[in-house]
């Protein structure tokens, strides 16, 4: 039985000191929801969320309208986003866009590089150490 059928689960240590969402030691083993931090013993439920992402609730927040909850969660963000919490988060997502774009281009000119010298070795041509005489 895997913690993606959706069915209530008790926390246990191994899940409390898991690696969750990137991050060492259960550092976000954590409800999506309200915040809060699962220890052992608490019941937990992991979440297929459709088109807004997998997602974990605390008993507490668990419900038939789960999805609705998610949703509304969403909307609440993306109103606080691009509302007066804009300055706090807008600039650094634009700050990952760029570098992001720069370790694309970086990427693409070292991928053209690489071929370049691999055309060089494997065809010859000056300086490619391969003597035609």
């Amino acid at each position: 039985m895997s913690f993606t059928d959706q069915k209530p689960r008790i926390a246990t240590e191994q899940d409390v000191t898991a690696p969750w969402a990137g991050a060492k030691n259960g550092k976000y083993f954590r409800c999506y929801l309200c915040g809060h931090k699962f220890k052992v013993g608490d019941q937990y439920r992991f979440v297929f969320g459709q088109t807004l992402g997998n997602f974990m609730v605390c008993q507490d927040c668990d419900s038939e309208d789960i999805m609705q909850k998610w949703a509304s969660h969403h909307a609440e963000w993306e109103k606080l986003r691009n509302g007066k919490f804009w300055y706090f988060v807008i600039p650094i997502e634009d700050a990952y866009d760029d570098e992001k774009k720069e370790a694309s281009r970086e990427a693409r000119e070292t991928n053209e590089e690489i071929k370049y010298w691999k055309d060089k070795a494997m065809y010859g041509g000056e300086g490619s150490g391969i003597c035609y005489d």
